[in-house]
Parts: C-alpha cells; sequence; structure tokens
C-alpha cells in the first residue's frame, strides 16, 4: 500500500495535508489488494505470467504511463492551486506524484528491514523521475500562459512522449534518453571541458618521457646482446685454436 499510494503519501506530507487521505477510497483499497492477492497467490503464478507475456506487459505498461500523466496534471494543478507563486513547490508535487513510489522506495525497504542509503533516488535520479520533473514544468508553463497550446493538448503530448519513452526504453533498450545532453551540458556548462583539457596537459609529459626511455632501453639491450655475441665468437675462437694445438 505505501508503493501503490506513495505519491498521493509524499505529496499531501509536504502540503501539510492528511497523509491517509489517499486511503478513504475504499475502492481503490480494494482493487489494490485484488491485484496484489492475484499476483501473488494466483495458482501456478498464471497471472503474473500472464502480465510477463510481452504484448500484455506493453499494454499494462502503457496505461501506466497515462496514469503518470494523469497524476502529474492533477498535482500540479492542486500545488499550484495552493501556491500560484511557489513553483519550485508546484514541480516538487509534480514530481511527487508522477514517481512518488521510487522516493518511497527508501521508506519501504527501512519497514522491511533493509537500509541501503546510498540508493537514493533523491542522489541518483531515474528516467522516470527527469520525465516526469519535464512534464511537470511543461504544465507548469502551460498554467502561466507560455505554452501555445491548451491544457488538453499539452496532456496528449505528455502522453505521446510517455508512450515513446516507454516502448524505446522496452524494445530498443534505450533506458535513459536523457544522458547525452547531461553529458553535453556537464561538459560544457559545469567544468568538464577544463577539466578534460587539465587531465590531457598532466599527462602529456608523462607520455613523452615514456618512449624516450623505451628507446634508451632498448639501446642499451641491443648493445648488449652485441657484446655477448663478440664474447661467444672470442671464447668460440679461443677454444678451436687450443683444440688444433692438442691436436
Amino acid at each position: 500500500m505505501l508503493m501503490c499510494f506513495a505519491g498521493p503519501i509524499i505529496a499531501n506530507c509536504l502540503l501539510g495535508e492528511s497523509i491517509v487521505a489517499p486511503f478513504r477510497n475504499n475502492r481503490d483499497i480494494l482493487l489494490a489488494t485484488a491485484v496484489w492477492y492475484i499476483i501473488n497467490y494466483m495458482p501456478w503464478d498464471l497471472a503474473y505470467r500472464a502480465s510477463k507475456f510481452v504484448p500484455v506487459h506493453t499494454v499494462i505498461c502503457l496505461m501506466k504511463e497515462l496514469q503518470r500523466a494523469r497524476k502529474i496534471s492533477d498535482g500540479v494543478a492542486f500545488a499550484y492551486k495552493l501556491n500560484p507563486r511557489a513553483y519550485l513547490v508546484v514541480l516538487a508535487i509534480g514530481v511527487v506524484k508522477g514517481s512518488g513510489y521510487l522516493e518511497m522506495k527508501l521508506f519501504e525497504r527501512l519497514v522491511r528491514g533493509l537500509w541501503l542509503p546510498a540508493s537514493n533516488e533523491c542522489l541518483k535520479p531515474c528516467f522516470t523521475t527527469k520525465a516526469s520533473c519535464l512534464i511537470a514544468a511543461a504544465f507548469l508553463l502551460e498554467k502561466l500562459g507560455r505554452l501555445p497550446c491548451s491544457h488538453d493538448g499539452a496532456f496528449l503530448a505528455a502522453v505521446l512522449s510517455l508512450f515513446c519513452f516507454k516502448l524505446a526504453s522496452k524494445l530498443l533498450h534505450i533506458h535513459d534518453p536523457f544522458r547525452p545532453f547531461e553529458s553535453v551540458f556537464c561538459t560544457v556548462l559545469l567544468g568538464g571541458l577544463v577539466d578534460a583539457i587539465r587531465r590531457a596537459a598532466e599527462s602529456s609529459p608523462a607520455t613523452a618521457a615514456v618512449p624516450a626511455t623505451g628507446k634508451t632501453s632498448g639501446g642499451q639491450q641491443q648493445h648488449q646482446q652485441q657484446k655477448d655475441v663478440s664474447d661467444g665468437t672470442a671464447n668460440g675462437l679461443a677454444r678451436d685454436k687450443e683444440q688444433k694445438k692438442n691436436d
């Protein structure tokens, strides 16, 4: 239940609302309980196997993305109604509504007796959190009248974007389309280019010294081999001369 209603619980906690409000809807509680029971306790795991069948799993994932877009839209609208000038609060509520279960994982593991503080969504956000943040920003701009489209158009664009990202993740194994843009942003604006130039400048003298050292060692080795050959030839001639003298 913590994972199913994570978004509303965290959002209500941030807004000063009742954190038990999501559990007032008995229909949602019964639906979540029924799904949990069927998935875990159906004979021969038929429901679980059916949900993992690729076409069925794809449809479930697309329905989940549709629900995510609706939750982000509702969260942005509710937070904007309470705090019309607090844009950061509006964005935070939209992100929590769309990916609250990822933020709830830390507390959920603690309830199960598993403490993994390094595995934190705030420290290492996944694609779902980034997409929720982007879509929440789009809905906020639509509320401010900065987007040349209606709310229905923005909602349709958000749903189609989530559908495309999910299909790319399932079919093409592209799990984070934002990573190339993040690399360019970090390189240009967060000192990545300067650090790369400094590392290249620091490693160039050492790299230049390695071939010279290798050349000197190679010359000494060749000279030593030539000396050993000369000594062996001289010793061989001396033995031949002594053998002739004995004969």
